[in-house]
């Protein structure tokens, strides 16, 4: 990351990876987080309006949300909204910039 785009090792610290070679960041100043995307080079990343905290809550919502689908649920039309809702309580626009699709 910092070797491609070496101005975001100055502003940006790398706190977690997807696996796909996509990294969430932490803005040091502001301490506002971001989605990195490595495939989207005119513009990589996505401000998601979370702090550091609410990355982690974020991070547990994500989990519970994997661990229901795992279940098989043959409606999940009415936990996505409240999934939604939850993500929206950490931030406004949140399920609209989310990277991931949520199914």
């Amino acid at each position: 990351l910092y070797m491609e785009f070496p101005a975001l090792a100055e502003e940006y610290l790398a706190i977690a990876d997807d696996g796909q070679g996509d990294l969430w960041l932490m803005h040091l100043r502001r301490g506002t987080m971001y989605f990195f995307d490595h495939g989207a080079w005119e513009t990589p990343l996505t401000e998601l309006a979370i702090d550091f905290w609410g990355f982690l809550q974020l991070a547990d919502l994500m989990a519970q949300w994997e661990d229901f689908l795992d279940g098989e649920p043959s409606d999940t039309s009415q936990a996505e909204e409240h999934l939604r809702n939850a993500m929206r309580e950490l931030a406004p626009g949140l399920p609209e910039t989310y990277p991931f699709a949520l199914r």
